[in-house]
This record gives structure tokens, C-alpha cells and sequence, in this order.
């Protein structure tokens, strides 16, 4: 058994596209597979700057909560236990007034929906 570290002490300070205090920790990268997955880490008042997804994008929100903004052109609250996904080359926001730390998973994913067991929530309220 090994186990390893990804708190935010071990995290790398991301200011692209102007973020806003981002911290991010890698978890995974299979280059083959063209897989990858960090922990995302943002403080009260932080931001991940508005940016193209390079894939598909998962982000999963474990603790914390935030408002989140793709291809709609508004903002629309995320928390803990709700996951969002952009498709490649859709530009995004993710940003939180309190605070919120989330697994992110770059990723081609096919067929969505059928990927992963939750329920879909349908959000057209403007935020």
C-alpha cells in the first residue's frame, strides 16, 4: 500500500487566464489514455479565470460550493455532492464566494449520461 498527499500544502499556484488565487494538485495524468485529474482548491472570494476546455471537462464538488458558468453565458450555483461537465473547447467560469475544493477530471467521455450514476439536474434559472 502506498498513500499519498494532495492537500492544498502540496498544491501548485495557478494564475492563467486570469484565475484568482487557484490551487491545483495532480492526482493522475495518463498520456496515453489522454486522462487527467487534479484537485482544484479555491479560497473564499477565488477564481478559475474564463478559459476554453483543452477536452471534456468533469468537476466534482467535495466540499464547498460555487457558481459556475459555460457556453449559456451566466452563472448558476454548484455545491458539494453536484458535478458539472464542459465539452471540449466551451469556455467556463468556476468561482466561490466561501470556498470550494473539487476533483476535476480532463477527459474525451462519450455517452455522458451513461458514464457516471447520478441524476442530472436541469438548471434554466439565470443566477
Amino acid at each position: 500500500m502506498k498513500i499519498y498527499r494532495f492537500s492544498t500544502a502540496y498544491a501548485k499556484q495557478v494564475t492563467a487566464h486570469e484565475s484568482k488565487n487557484l490551487s491545483i494538485t495532480p492526482l493522475l495524468k495518463l498520456d496515453k489514455a489522454s486522462i487527467q485529474m487534479s484537485c482544484l482548491y479555491l479560497e473564499a472570494g477565488d477564481v478559475v479565470g474564463e478559459h476554453a476546455a483543452s477536452t471534456g471537462q468533469l468537476l466534482f464538488v467535495n466540499e464547498g460550493s460555487g457558481e459556475v458558468k459555460g457556453a449559456e453565458g451566466y452563472f448558476l450555483p454548484v455545491q458539494k455532492g453536484e458535478a458539472v461537465y464542459w465539452e471540449q473547447n466551451e469556455r467556463h467560469v468556476t468561482q466561490s464566494e466561501h470556498g470550494l475544493t473539487a476533483i476535476v477530471i480532463e477527459a474525451t467521455i462519450p455517452n455522458l449520461t451513461h458514464d457516471i450514476c447520478a441524476e442530472m439536474i436541469e438548471r434554466n434559472e439565470r443566477y
